[in-house]
C-alpha cells in the first residue's frame, strides 16, 4: 500500500515510522517502527498554535516517496488518476487495488474514466486547482541530507544580494500572479527576504549541477531563487503553483506545511512537490535563520515517470503515460509566465536569462559567462543603474 504522510501523533502512533526495506527509505517496502529520540516544535498555523514532534536525528524521520494528499476529495482525485494510469499500463483490478489501497469495487468504478472528465477537488476560489495541468499533480519526494556542506547557509547569507520580499496575490479568475497593495497603493512587505541567482559562486554552481542531474530537471525555462527566513517570525503564507518545485533547505530546522501537514526540513534536506498547498509558518521558538533554494520547473516525459512513484517505482517496463488536460487547462502551465523579480516589487524579463538554470546544470562552462545575467542583474533594488 502507498505510504501516507502522517502528522506526528496521528493514527495512535507515538513516533513516525523509520522506513526500511529493499527500496531503502523510498516510502515503500517493509516498515519498521522503533522508538527514537523526539523533539517538540511549536508553530502557528491558520491562526492557531500547534505542537508536533519530530525525530532528533534526520535519519529517523520520514523520507522517500510519500503520498501527501490529506483531504478526502484531493486524495480521491489523485487515486483516480493513479487507477487510470495503472490500467493503461496493463495492471489488473486486483493489482491496482493492492497498489492504491482501494477496494476492487472502487477501482472498477473509476479505472475506465477519462482523466479530463474527473471532477477536480477545487475550492470556490482555488483557480490553480481548477486550471492546472494534470501533469502538475505528483507524490512528494523527500531526500534527507541530500548535500553534506554545513557552511552553505552562512555563505549564502554573506554572498547573495537580499531584497525585502513583497506580498504576491493571485487573481481568482485568471490565475495571474501580481503584487498586492495596501490602501495607499504601496506594495506590501512579506515576512522574508528573497534573492535571485546570476551565477559565479563555485560552491552553488556545483550544487545546482548535482541537483539538476540527480532530480532529472530538464526544463530549459526552470527558474531559481531563494528565500531567507532570518528567524522564527519570518514566514510564507500557504499557496500553490502548477509547476513542480525542488526545494533545498539550509540552516536552522523549519517546518514546511504540505497539504496542511508539517514536514520538518533540516540543514541540507531536499523536497520535491507539485500542486500541493504549502507554506512556512511562524515558529515562535526558532531563533536561527534558514534559507530555501527553490527551483521551479515543468516536468517532461521522463520526469512524469516519477509522478506517482508510491505505486510505480518497482514496475518493470513502465509505459509512458500522458494525461490529456481538461478543457480550459493550460498544458504549458498556468504559472508559465512567473517572474521571480515580482517577489521584490519588480516585474521584468530578459532574453539573456532564459534557460539560465538549465544551461548551468548541463554545461558547467557557462557558470562564468554572460548567460548568467538575471532579470535584475543590472539594477539595484531602488531601480538605478549600478
Amino acid at each position: 500500500m502507498p505510504s501516507s504522510l502522517l502528522l506526528p501523533g496521528e493514527a495512535a502512533a507515538s513516533t513516525l515510522p523509520r522506513q526500511t526495506g529493499a527500496c531503502g527509505s523510498r516510502g515503500r517496502g517493509d516498515v519498521r517502527q522503533s522508538q527514537v529520540a523526539m523533539q517538540k516544535f511549536r508553530f502557528i498555523d491558520r491562526g492557531g498554535e500547534r505542537i508536533v514532534e519530530f525525530p532528533v536525528n534526520a535519519k529517523d524521520d520520514i523520507s522517500g516517496v510519500i503520498a501527501s494528499a490529506n483531504s478526502g476529495r484531493l486524495q480521491d482525485f489523485q487515486d483516480k488518476l493513479k487507477v487510470i494510469q495503472l490500467r493503461e499500463r496493463g495492471l489488473s483490478k486486483a493489482e491496482i487495488s493492492e497498489k492504491v489501497g482501494r477496494s476492487e469495487h472502487w477501482v472498477k468504478r473509476w479505472w475506465r474514466e477519462h482523466p479530463a472528465t474527473l471532477e477536480r477537488p477545487a475550492g470556490a476560489n482555488d483557480v490553480v486547482m481548477k486550471k492546472a495541468s494534470l501533469s502538475s499533480f505528483r507524490d512528494l519526494d523527500i531526500r534527507r541530507q541530500f548535500h553534506d556542506d554545513s557552511s552553505v547557509y552562512d555563505k549564502l547569507v554573506k554572498h547573495m544580494t537580499w531584497r525585502q520580499a513583497k506580498v504576491v496575490a493571485r487573481d481568482p479568475n485568471s490565475g495571474e500572479l501580481g503584487l498586492a497593495f495596501d490602501r495607499k497603493g504601496r506594495a506590501i512587505n512579506a515576512g522574508r527576504q528573497v534573492a535571485d541567482y546570476s551565477g559565479g559562486l563555485d560552491f552553488l554552481d556545483k550544487l545546482l549541477q548535482k541537483v539538476f542531474k540527480e532530480m532529472d530537471i530538464r526544463d530549459q525555462s526552470a527558474r531559481i531563487f531563494m528565500n531567507w527566513y532570518a528567524d522564527g517570525q519570518d514566514r510564507t503564507g500557504t499557496h500553490r503553483h502548477d509547476f513542480w518545485t525542488c526545494l533545498l533547505s539550509f540552516g536552522a530546522p523549519r517546518i514546511l506545511t504540505v497539504d496542511n501537514k508539517p514536514v520538518l526540513l533540516r540543514d541540507n534536506d531536499l523536497i520535491v512537490f507539485g500542486t500541493q498547498m504549502h507554506g512556512v509558518p511562524v515558529m515562535p521558538d526558532a531563533s536561527g535563520g534558514r534559507i530555501s533554494l527553490v527551483i521551479f520547473f515543468y516536468p517532461d516525459a521522463d520526469n512524469l515517470e516519477r509522478q506517482w512513484q508510491t505505486i510505480t517505482e518497482n514496475d518493470d517496463d513502465q509505459q509512458e503515460t500522458h494525461y490529456p488536460d481538461a478543457v480550459g487547462a493550460s498544458p504549458v502551465g498556468l504559472d508559465k509566465g512567473f517572474d521571480a523579480a515580482m517577489l521584490w516589487g519588480e516585474r521584468t524579463s530578459s532574453p539573456a536569462s532564459e534557460g539560465l538554470a538549465f544551461q548551468m546544470a548541463t554545461d558547467p562552462t557557462v557558470a562564468r559567462g554572460s548567460l548568467f545575467q538575471s532579470p535584475n542583474s543590472e539594477l539595484q533594488f531602488a531601480g538605478k543603474k549600478t
